[in-house]
């Protein structure tokens, strides 16, 4: 991955870490008449008060080193804003938010988390923020987005989530290799293990 590539990286985190933010700001306050003011390193009032957001991570201690990376660079830029990350390896982590949502005190899940498979099944039952009316309060540039991710976060016409990252399952194969074995090509119908 280039230095600009990162840099791009970064900053998409960045942008929804504050859209997710700014919603959740509003889940702690109330309904604001605009959206919040973040960003700068200013604050209009000293003595504004501190609002911890809890941030769900999974994965390697690399990733998490990562993660903390972005929290402490939101944080500097908004002193009004603490950051707790609440890290679990991959292979826990779903089922603890499975856990959490079933037990039906929705307060224990944490404030900003990354979903995968069950996103859907969480927008739908209420358990996440619809964050269309804070993408629009807050001007956000979904252009940024493929059309179909968008669509993806989408469900009963709001946006439940913006993507972190994308991954591309592909299949690289040596036809010589095949071609000398007497091996037919893969083709659509090979499954995972073929």
């Amino acid at each position: 991955m280039t230095e600009a590539q990162r840099s791009l990286s970064k900053n998409q985190l960045k942008h929804t870490l504050l859209i997710v933010l700014v919603v959740l700001l509003a889940a702690c306050g109330g309904a604001p008449a605009a959206p919040p003011q973040v960003g700068g390193g200013s604050t209009p009032d000293a003595a504004q008060q501190t609002v911890t957001l809890r941030w769900s991570v999974l994965g390697s201690p690399e990733e998490l080193a990562s993660h903390q990376a972005v929290a402490d660079a939101y944080m500097k830029d908004n002193p009004s804003i603490k950051i707790v990350i609440e890290h679990t390896p991959w292979d826990g982590y779903h089922t603890k938010l499975k856990t959490i949502v079933a037990s039906g005190d929705l307060t224990a899940l944490p404030d900003v988390m990354f979903l995968g498979q069950d996103f859907n099944q969480y927008a739908s039952e209420g358990v996440l923020e619809n964050l269309t009316p804070w993408i629009e309060r807050s001007g956000y540039d979904l252009n940024d987005y493929w059309p179909t991710l968008i669509e993806r976060a989408t469900v009963n016409g709001g946006i439940y989530g913006l993507q972190r990252d994308l991954d591309l399952r592909l299949l690289y194969y040596n036809k010589d290799c095949f071609d000398e074995a007497g091996v037919p090509y893969p083709d659509e119908n090979w499954t995972w293990d073929d």
